[in-house]
């Protein structure tokens, strides 16, 4: 009967429906339904109770509007206007700044032209890096060391440094170790290239051999 039906039906709190919103949400990003997704991720944003549940929404619409934008350049700008309100809110954590820096770094670093990689290391050097976590750190040291490739005017020492210190901060981080040994190959740096394989071999990561000619490491 009707009374047994309504009874049975699923009811959903108001935080599983918002989840559920930003899960369909990301759903639909990854199959390129871009409207279906802005739609579902904004129903969630509209719904949040608590400042956590507006910010989750908020970097999924960003990451949307990133990935719409090669479709609709016009969404560009959108991607821009949200991460910089996620930075500019004194309530949103250091981490989750730092987070938003990041990926908005990523976004103008993949625009490839210089102007946009001047913005993306622009919005790295303001990231806190004691306010992250090692893993987090990581990232963002070897994206800085990404970006400064792509600008002349940084030397290669500065560069390296980046690298390093991702690893440092997370030594089986491969991206970055090949980062930093392919950079010091191609200045023939053996002395540095001896400090980054004894740190691996202290943490136990990997086993590194230099040989005299300082353009080849085993």
């Amino acid at each position: 009967n009707s009374a047994h039906t309504r009874y049975n039906l699923p009811i959903l709190s108001g935080r599983k429906k918002r989840q559920k919103s930003f899960e369909l949400g990301a759903y639909k990003i990854q199959f390129a339904d871009f409207v279906g997704a802005e739609k579902a991720i904004l129903v969630g944003i509209d719904e949040a109770e608590n400042k956590g549940e507006r910010v989750e929404g908020l970097f999924l619409k960003a990451r949307l509007y990133s990935a719409w934008s090669p479709k609709d350049p016009a969404k560009a700008d959108k991607v821009i206007t949200v991460y910089e309100a996620l930075i500019a809110d004194e309530k949103v954590s250091v981490p989750k700044k730092a987070v938003a820096l990041n990926e908005l770094a990523m976004f103008h670093f993949s625009q490839k032209d210089e102007k946009n990689i001047e913005a993306a290391l622009k919005a790295l050097k303001k990231i806190d890096m004691n306010g992250s976590d090692s893993y987090h750190k990581s990232i963002y040291h070897y994206n800085l060391g990404r970006v400064k490739e792509k600008l002349p005017s940084e030397g290669w020492k500065d560069k390296y440094d980046h690298f390093y210190d991702s690893v440092d901060s997370n030594p089986y981080f491969d991206d970055a170790i090949d980062k930093a040994y392919a950079l010091l190959i191609s200045k023939e740096k053996t002395e540095e290239a001896v400090t980054l394989s004894s740190m691996l071999v202290k943490r136990n990561t990997v086993q590194v051999f230099i040989t005299t000619d300082s353009t080849k490491f085993f």
